[in-house]
């Protein structure tokens, strides 16, 4: 974020902390899925994936405290880059925590469709609904079966999917 970008959003300082949380993330998961991955013994396996999920869980809780204190994820409050970092370290919580994030991106957006980074209410959205075991909306993930083969959740109604 350059200084110009800075003076223009109400809490600068809370968009910066929100795009190093987001950054931290994708370090720890990118450096270790692949590593843990391929760890032969489940129990392992699963014990350096909990320590993740704990951790993105702790940023998650920090994103939310910001969230609460700046009310709403807009551009004006915390800029667009801070915007998509905050909805990207709910889309690797929990479900409480993205239900509580997508439903205020979504008022948000509601309000004015350009005052929040929308690119991912499509990936909150269809995470939430694959937690709940439903099918997605926007057909925007893909698992991984217990061989590590991915296989694309259903999607509600495909022909509309990319309206």
């Amino acid at each position: 974020m350059d200084i110009k970008t800075a003076k223009q959003i109400k809490f600068p300082l809370l968009s910066l902390e929100l795009i190093d949380l987001y950054q931290l993330d994708q370090i720890e998961i990118k450096d270790n899925f692949n590593r843990i991955a391929n760890i032969k013994s489940k129990r392992q396996r699963d014990g350096e994936f909990a320590k993740i999920k704990m951790h993105t869980i702790e940023r998650a809780k920090r994103m939310l405290e910001i969230l609460d204190y700046i009310h709403e994820p807009t551009v004006d409050n915390i800029g667009i880059e801070g915007s998509e970092a905050l909805a990207l370290i709910a889309l690797h919580s929990n479900f409480q925590i993205m239900r509580k994030v997508l439903k205020k991106y979504k008022n948000s957006y509601e309000v004015d469709p350009k005052s929040v980074y929308d690119g991912l209410i499509p990936s909150l959205t269809d995470r939430l609904s694959i937690y709940e075991i439903r099918k997605q909306v926007f057909g925007t993930h893909w698992l991984m079966d217990t061989k590590g083969t991915p296989y694309f959740v259903e999607v509600t109604n495909f022909e509309k999917m990319n309206i």
